[in-house]
């Protein structure tokens, strides 16, 4: 079970924070890692975040990777999606990976899309539990949101456009613009302050010194550490203190028996 000091943390009512521009065009493959711990089951509804993709008529929605907290009628899972689109026909094939909602420790979860591979993977800590072979799909038309230009941002915490916001915390949140090894994938894993830098174009952290108003505008940042400037902007979401720094403890002095 893994704790961290801080998290930036999501009310899962109107909580969100939005990277943009930010988009995933003309590349051929990426990887998306979030550490997520739900503070609560919710009681209704879909709860969307970490979300690398875009919209799509009914009965679609919603293509690319993302995340869903869902409650007691879909069984209190979190739900990683993956879902190519035909804008030929509106079609789409998906797949799905549940694990059970752990309400007391957070969860590494990274998706890898690749063209290059023609492959889908999704990495639970750092154990591969999906590896799908999309290179059929992708021949006949079926397309990710590397393929068009609809995706402009990347958001956090909700799908700001259905209004399905997740109670979620999260602390660490990694992009690459290309596919991770399985070696690399377990080295972020165990060492989760000191990512892989090769093709990371986005690096956010919870920590104090990465939340600040950076360009003036009265809207705070959540600070890209990449290099890359692909800063968060912050809404509703906040920085929380989740283990709180022990106080100092003294020595107990020696004590004297009274005098009589």
């Amino acid at each position: 079970m893994r704790q961290f000091k801080y998290a930036m943390y999501f009310d899962g009512v109107d909580d969100y924070v939005s990277v943009e521009p930010f988009s995933v065009y003309g590349w051929s493959e990426y990887t998306l890692i979030a550490w997520t711990y739900p503070w609560t089951t919710p009681p209704s509804g879909i709860r969307k975040t970490a979300m690398v993709g875009w919209i799509a008529p009914s009965p679609v929605y919603w293509y690319g990777t993302w995340l869903e907290v869902l409650g007691p009628a879909a069984g209190n899972v979190v739900r990683h999606w993956f879902r190519l689109w035909r804008p030929s026909d509106n079609s789409y094939y998906y797949d799905t990976y549940d694990i059970k909602l752990l309400l007391s420790s957070f969860v590494s979860s990274a998706f890898i899309v690749s063209k290059n591979l023609g492959r889908y993977r999704l990495y639970i800590g750092a154990n591969l539990v999906r590896d799908v072979d999309i290179s059929s799909y992708l021949s006949q038309g079926y397309v990710t949101p590397m393929d068009r230009t609809d995706m402009k941002r990347f958001v956090l915490g909700a799908n700001a456009i259905f209004r399905e916001h997740s109670p979620v915390y999260h602390y660490i949140v990694l992009i690459y613009s290309r596919a991770l090894s399985a070696d690399e994938i377990a080295w972020n894993y165990n060492n989760p302050d000191n990512p892989v830098r090769n093709g990371l174009v986005l690096w956010l952290q919870a920590h104090p010194d990465n939340v600040k108003d950076i360009d003036g505008d009265g809207v705070l940042e959540w600070v890209d550490l990449s290099g890359c400037g692909n800063h968060g902007k912050i809404y509703g979401a906040q920085l929380v203190e989740l283990v709180k720094t022990p106080a100092r403890v003294l020595k107990p002095a020696r004590v004297l028996k009274a005098v009589r």
